[in-house]
């Protein structure tokens, strides 16, 4: 099973919509308008056509470039609010979410599917960690979407006991989990501090 829900974005849909779109957004802007222009002899309709959609992308790619952070944001907020809803036990605050971009276009960090030019991904993946008292539960299977401005987790999970885990590091672009029979690897574009710190708490309060 899954858990879903939107996104909040702080623009018009269709605007933030074109800002993801943006390349074939010019593509039909110049299609249309030419048609008018140069078959249709519509000089006027033409060029407000072409002038609405260049308008229309450079408004898009402002609101994507500015928003997607505040998106984001919003997306792995509410991916840990379901995790806390999932186990009644666990406080909000003791639940963390990791995400990573995958793939890249031209060297820009960027997620499957991303549009070029554009530094911020379409969809993130997820994993959503709780803290609890006796053990680390692990979410692997989440998603940020910010070009359908939607999140999902799926409510299978994995508990971890403290007593199993040797330690917990972040290298090679994942958070990673020290167990005696392997590590667990969750992909993360940034260090997540505030988590490794409160497992490693529980870490040392368990050897004490």
């Amino acid at each position: 099973m899954a858990e879903s829900g939107p996104i909040e974005i702080n623009t018009f849909s269709p605007v933030w919509t074109a800002g993801w779109q943006w390349p074939w957004v010019v593509v039909m802007a110049l299609i249309v308008a030419g048609n008018f222009l140069f078959v249709s002899d519509q000089i006027y309709l033409g060029t407000g056509l072409l002038i609405g959609g260049l308008a229309l992308t450079g408004l898009g790619v402002r609101a994507v470039v500015n928003g997607a952070a505040d998106a984001l944001a919003d997306g792995t907020n509410k991916l840990c609010r379901a995790a806390a809803g999932i186990d009644s036990e666990v406080d909000e605050a003791s639940v963390y979410a990791v995400t990573a971009a995958k793939g890249s276009v031209l060297g820009l960090d960027a997620a499957k599917g991303s549009v070029l030019g554009l530094d911020v991904a379409k969809r993130y993946r997820a994993t959503v960690l709780t803290v609890g008292e006796d053990a680390v539960t692990v979410y692997d299977d989440a998603m940020v979407n910010l070009f359908n401005t939607k999140w999902s987790l799926a409510t299978d999970s994995e508990e971890i006991p403290y007593e199993r885990i040797d330690g917990i590091a972040y290298a090679d672009g994942s958070v990673q989990l020290c167990l005696p029979d392997g590590e667990r690897s969750y992909p993360a574009d940034e260090r997540p501090a505030d988590l490794i710190a409160a497992i490693e708490q529980r870490l040392s309060a368990g050897e004490t």
